[in-house]
């Protein structure tokens, strides 16, 4: 969607910041709906997803020099969005409940949701806020543990551990479930 008014994203971004209303326009159009689906598989809410993407905006424009167009600016964002996401979960010690979970089936577009995925998504939740973090960005977004490493500030090893433990308790909600029928 991008214009040949910027030869880059870092000029695109650079033009935004500037106060380019259709440079901003097109920053939005290409970062939004992605950057809320990541928020959303992680935060559970509509709500908490896109006041996480508007903050990672904030942050964007904020530190808008510290990128330096090495990456992608969509691949940048997300390491944004996804910093935002684990720091609202640490801060609001976030926990869904039953109702919240509802919500959450009902607010998915995609005529292939299934009763499984519900469930799954349901234990995804329960999680705590890093083993949810690492298992959504390594089962949804193909991230390896050194990728994920790089977003949590952790190392490979670490996030091995992590992703063993999400799995565990994934595995333990699930005979819980199977027991309780």
């Amino acid at each position: 969607m991008k214009t040949k008014q910027w030869n880059n994203d870092q000029e695109l971004l650079t033009a935004a910041v500037g106060g380019s209303s259709i440079a901003t326009a097109e920053i939005v159009l290409l970062l939004s709906d992605d950057a809320i689906r990541l928020a959303w598989r992680i935060m559970g809410t509509n709500q908490d997803a896109e006041d996480v993407v508007q903050s990672a905006f904030f942050k964007l424009w904020k530190n808008h020099e510290h990128f330096k167009g090495e990456a992608k600016l969509k691949t940048y964002f997300y390491t944004i969005v996804q910093r935002e996401c684990f720091n609202a979960l640490k801060k609001n010690k976030n926990h869904w409940n039953l109702d919240d979970l509802d919500e959450i089936s009902e607010e998915i577009s995609d005529a292939n949701y299934s009763e499984d995925a519900g469930e799954l998504k349901s234990a995804i939740h329960r999680l705590p806020p890093k083993q949810r973090l690492a298992i959504v960005l390594w089962a949804y977004y193909d991230n390896t543990a050194e990728e994920i490493g790089e977003q949590l500030e952790m190392n490979k090893n670490a996030v091995d551990q992590l992703l063993f433990r999400a799995k565990a308790n994934l595995k333990k909600y699930f005979e819980s479930k199977n027991h309780a029928r």
